[in-house]
């Protein structure tokens, strides 16, 4: 309740009694509450620090015997990982209070202990058992030397925020003075900067947007019918399913970034002609080789949509740009892998067009881009495809699924998109 709750019971400078209540719905937060608040109220008492406690009475006495056991527990659980095996013997003589009246507030105080030459090596300092007592004090709590190794601390209820014996190191740094602690060299050392992708990734997303194009940041996730149904294409295999998935439309990591850039281009769809979209992230595709079974790859994807014309040349010049930018000549179609490799080039991608009636694209309007590289021997290899552009189907444009179900108005534009895989150009 608040406590200006009406002029009968409001604090004035001449009130000598105040009864302090909390209610919550935890009973852990809500006790140390309550102490905090009489610790801060007892400084004013006529008698310094003295307080009268309060029975309460349950009329459901099994939630608080459950919630003391609880908190047993979790103080076992909480000793234990830290290792302190006194507090643990200590707590397991104790048993839980299953008396349907609770005493509050408590005001308990707890033991911890806090390990010297450890304190030293986090804090960079060098001091004794004594002394480390001794800043202890500082921060008013009690302690008690047990050897030249431990510090016993004995917390007062008012401190809820010492939960570790970490927390008695940093209440140490404090007391010592962080200005007093003598700079040290790290003794390991790292030269940090940008993974290769990332910063291929961070230069890519400056001249795509130098071109006229708008950076999007979409979910990592997606439904199976965006990836897949509402898209034209079939699952072999790819994509990375969720087990137990929250919500229908996060069921599946996305095995492209199609989906994500569809639902961009719906939302945005009020804006003024041509709308140009890109994004650089991540995709997950199983990988039977990894030692989780799948794999990251970082893909760029562009799309662009104009009233009057499919756009399709426009992804072209964008797709034949971004892989100039990476360093990657073109074999055009007169020409042989002979000659790109006479020319002395290391690597080069053709177009080449593919006509898959199942697919996101429209029939006849789609090309695959074939990366080619030389190997050990100094002959080409196999042609790899890293990506695909082409004018996208009206069927994939007008899934109701992948548009705003409120919305009657279908993304009636005619769009062109384009997806490379980063992966194989960073290798070159």
């Amino acid at each position: 309740p608040p406590i200006i709750n009406s002029d009968m019971s409001k604090i004035e400078q001449t009130t000598k009694n105040v009864f302090i209540e909390c209610t919550a719905p935890d009973y852990a937060k809500a006790s140390s509450l309550v102490q905090q608040m009489v610790c801060a109220f007892s400084w004013y008492c006529k008698e310094g620090f003295s307080v009268e406690a309060v029975d309460v009475k349950y009329e459901e006495p099994s939630a608080l015997i459950a919630t003391r056991k609880m908190m047993h527990k979790s103080a076992v659980d909480a000793a234990t990982f830290r290792g302190d095996e006194r507090e643990v013997a200590r707590l397991a003589k104790e048993k839980p209070d299953e008396a349907a009246v609770d005493v509050t507030p408590a005001m308990g105080t707890r033991l911890m202990n806090i390990d010297v030459p450890t304190m030293n090596s986090r804090v960079g300092i060098n001091v004794d058992a004594a002394k480390c007592a001794e800043l202890l004090g500082k921060m008013m709590l009690e302690t008690k030397v047990i050897d030249a190794a431990t510090v016993e601390v004995r917390i007062p209820p008012n401190r809820s925020d010492i939960l570790h014996p970490c927390d008695l190191v940093e209440d140490c740094a404090i007391a010592y003075g962080y200005d007093n602690i003598a700079y040290q060299e790290v003794p390991t050392r790292s030269a940090g900067t940008q993974t290769p992708m990332n910063k291929l990734a961070h230069l890519l997303r400056l001249e795509v947007a130098a071109a006229g194009y708008t950076e999007m940041l979409t979910f990592s996730l997606c439904s199976r019918d965006e990836a897949f149904k509402l898209l034209r294409r079939e699952d072999k295999g790819v994509a990375v399913h969720i087990e137990n998935p929250q919500t229908q439309e996060f069921q599946v990591c996305r095995p492209s970034l199609l989906p994500g850039t569809l639902k961009t281009f719906q939302h945005n769809k009020s804006q003024p002609l041509p709308i140009r979209l890109f994004e650089v992230s991540d995709v997950v595709v199983q990988d039977a080789a990894s030692r989780t079974g799948a794999r990251n790859e970082r893909h760029f994807a562009a799309l662009h949509a104009q009233a009057d014309s499919s756009s399709f040349e426009d992804v072209h010049g964008l797709c034949e740009y971004v892989l100039r930018k990476v360093g990657v000549a073109q074999r055009q179609h007169f020409e042989s892998d002979d000659a790109m490799l006479k020319a002395g080039h290391k690597a080069w991608y053709a177009f080449k067009a593919f006509d898959d009636e199942q697919d996101a694209y429209f029939p006849g309007r789609a090309m695959e881009v074939l990366l080619t590289t030389v190997g050990a021997d100094g002959k080409a290899c196999a042609a790899v495809r890293v990506g695909t552009l082409g004018v996208l189907h009206p069927k994939v444009l007008r899934s109701k699924t992948l548009v705003d179900a409120n919305s009657p108005i279908d993304m009636a534009v005619p769009c062109s998109y384009v997806e490379l895989n980063l992966e194989p150009l960073l290798a070159l």
